[in-house]
């Protein structure tokens, strides 16, 4: 429940033509350290022409972060995609939410995330393909950075 199925550096060096072929068409995103580095949500033309290149393929997406609805919310509107705000991750509650989102069955969709005991290990008891992504920032919150962290290296240490 804790290993994930396909691990990679960034969110840019995901194979989303094999994801596509492989009938996952929903993509759902964590936004903390995965697409932004911790609480920096300001506008970034970068982020946003990749996410319309992935949308132009055909992938629905949206995000899922534990985050509250006013931090998050504004993302998901420069992005152009929809949000689940508040999603208690690893609880199964925002998942369904976002597959509701998307209109799609867990099967046929990704979640992609920076972290095993929320983005991981929710996904996987939802029966969603997990893609794990190194965090883009040290900076992050002090029971991720101080309990969840040091957790997330000794399971990785048992892989």
């Amino acid at each position: 429940m804790l290993k994930p199925d396909l691990c990679c550096a960034s969110v840019q060096d995901i194979p989303f033509a094999d994801l596509w072929r492989q009938k996952y068409h929903g993509l759902i995103f964590d936004l903390d350290n995965t697409l932004t580095p911790w609480h920096q949500y300001q506008e970034n033309q970068n982020l946003f022409r990749w996410m319309q290149s992935l949308l132009a393929q055909g992938f629905r997406i949206c995000l899922l972060s534990n985050s509250a609805y006013g931090k998050v919310a504004p993302v998901g509107e420069w992005l152009g995609i929809p949000v689940v705000c508040g999603g208690k991750k690893p609880r199964k509650d925002g998942y369904r939410r976002a597959l509701a989102l998307l209109d799609m069955p867990a099967n046929h969709c990704v979640m992609i995330g920076d972290q095993l005991l929320t983005d991981v290990l929710g996904a996987k008891r939802m029966g969603i393909y997990t893609v794990f992504v190194s965090r883009l920032n040290e900076k992050e919150h002090w029971g991720t950075k101080h309990l969840s962290r040091p957790l997330e290296r000794w399971i990785k240490r048992t892989w």
